[in-house]
């Protein structure tokens, strides 16, 4: 009798046994699959983050809205800013300039014309210097804005040396800005633009890195 007694002692601590090794089974399972569900869960919230700055960044800039006159001008960008820097300079010539698109001496951006019930909108492009990001003289830069017209760029302004105005234009466009071009729309319509900086072929090499910055603006209004 005693023998059989500890034989099932022994069975039911097997089966004891079995019993919380399957209870540990099934609780790892139960982690793994949390764990599982907590990274999905984390990874989408990630992605939505992203796709909620791009989205930020990528927001068209309100130029004017006249909703009294019923007229309106957008400006977005490829980038997060509407800054461009160009940084360790080196002279070129101004044909080879115009054709590079190899660096990052060149600034995309668009202009969104949207007509209601105005006869026409009308907007400037310029461009403003950040002086303190600036270690070459203004008369050694170029500048160049180019407009795409059925898939393909030509020439808009330029390619000229950076000068600012000496007097705020009617516009609004600020006194020391430069100002590339004056467009008129009678329709609605989006424009692509790309402006090009880069130091002149005449420069003389300089002692510190050739460096310089600039922000696209643009102004405009509605009649």
């Amino acid at each position: 009798m005693e023998e059989e007694k500890k034989v099932e002692e022994v069975k039911i601590e097997n089966v004891a046994e079995e019993a919380i090794k399957i209870e540990e089974v099934k609780d790892n399972d139960s982690k793994i699959k949390l764990i599982v569900i907590i990274s999905v869960v984390s990874v989408l919230l990630l992605l939505l983050l992203v796709i909620m700055i791009v989205s930020f960044y990528n927001k068209p800039k309100e130029v004017i809205n006249d909703n009294q006159v019923g007229g309106e001008v957008n400006i977005s960008y490829t980038d997060k800013s509407n800054t461009l820097n160009v940084i360790n300079l080196t002279p070129v010539e101004d044909g080879a300039a115009i054709k590079d698109l190899t660096g990052d001496n060149y600034f995309e951006f668009s202009v969104e014309t949207k007509i209601d019930k105005a006869k026409e909108v009308n907007y400037e492009i310029s461009i403003s210097k950040n002086t303190d990001k600036c270690t070459v003289n203004d008369q050694d830069i170029k500048v160049y804005l180019e407009k795409e017209n059925s898939g393909s760029y030509s020439k808009v302004f330029g390619p000229s040396k950076f000068k600012g105005i000496s007097k705020t234009s009617e516009l609004g466009t600020p006194k020391g800005d430069m100002v590339l071009s004056k467009v008129t729309n009678k329709k609605s319509i989006i424009e692509n633009y790309r402006l090009k900086v880069w130091l002149s072929s005449t420069a003389e090499a300089g002692t510190v890195p050739q460096n310089y910055s600039i922000d696209i603006n643009v102004v405009g209004d509605a009649e």
